[in-house]
């Protein structure tokens, strides 16, 4: 239980999920755990990671900038 209670205050932590993403996440290490997975909190991390990554990706689909280079210049996802 309190492992639980540690993982919800990590994905409440992280301010870049959507609360669908930290139910999301919250489900499926719960899911994991009655599986027989002996390592949550790392699986969290990945989660939260790809979760993160999906997202950044999106954001650079919808806006066409993803991110900028050395020179402080907006670089497209058409580049």
């Amino acid at each position: 239980m309190r492992f639980f209670i540690e993982m919800m205050n990590m994905c409440e932590q992280n301010k870049s999920l959507s609360e669908t993403d930290k139910n999301d996440i919250k489900q499926a290490i719960l899911k994991a755990v009655e599986n027989g997975n002996t390592d949550p909190e790392n699986l969290v991390c990945r989660l939260i990671n790809a979760i993160e990554r999906v997202n950044k990706h999106n954001s650079c689909v919808v806006s066409g900038i993803c991110g900028v280079d050395s020179q402080g210049s907006a670089i497209s996802s058409s580049s």
